[in-house]
C-alpha cells in the first residue's frame, strides 16, 4: 500500500500554539483538534505543500527548512514544521475544513479532542522548545 504523505506546521506564539477544529462533516478526523495541513499533491515536496496549506488554511506565509518532526502511523506520514515566524495575519481562511481555530497552552492540550494521539506530547515539546 502507497504511503500517505502529509505536511503540516505547528504555528507557535506568545506560549501558545494554534489548532483547527476540523468540521463535523469533514470525513477525515471529524470534530477534532487538528494541526493546519495536508495532504502532499503528486510531484509537490513536504515544504512546499505545508507552505501551501498554510496559505490556503491561515493566510500566511512561512519560511520552512527541514522538517521539525516526522510522524508515522501505518500507511500515514505527516512531516511537521515548527513555525515562529511568518507573514500575515492568521484567520480561518478555510471555513469549509475548519469550524474555527483555537490557540493553546500545553496546560490546555489533554483536554482537547485531537487528530492525532501523539499531538499533547508533540505540541507541549514545540512550547518547550
Amino acid at each position: 500500500m502507497p504511503r500517505t504523505r502529509m505536511a503540516a506546521g505547528v504555528l507557535v506564539r506568545d506560549g501558545r500554539v494554534l489548532l483547527g477544529l476540523r468540521r463535523a462533516d469533514r470525513a477525515s478526523h471529524p470534530g477534532v483538534w487538528d494541526l493546519p495541513g495536508g495532504h502532499v499533491e503528486p510531484g509537490e515536496s513536504p515544504p512546499a505543500a505545508a507552505r501551501r496549506e498554510l496559505r490556503e488554511e491561515l493566510g500566511v506565509d512561512a519560511g520552512l527548512g527541514a522538517a521539525w518532526r516526522v510522524l508515522t502511523d501505518g500507511a500515514d506520514e505527516l512531516s511537521v514544521w515548527l513555525v515562529r515566524d511568518w507573514t500575515g495575519e492568521v484567520c480561518n481562511v478555510a471555513d469549509h475544513e475548519h469550524e474555527r481555530l483555537g490557540w493553546f497552552t500545553a496546560a490546555e492540550l489533554s483536554a482537547l479532542d485531537l487528530a492525532h494521539p501523539a499531538y499533547v506530547a508533540l505540541l507541549t515539546e514545540a512550547l518547550g522548545t
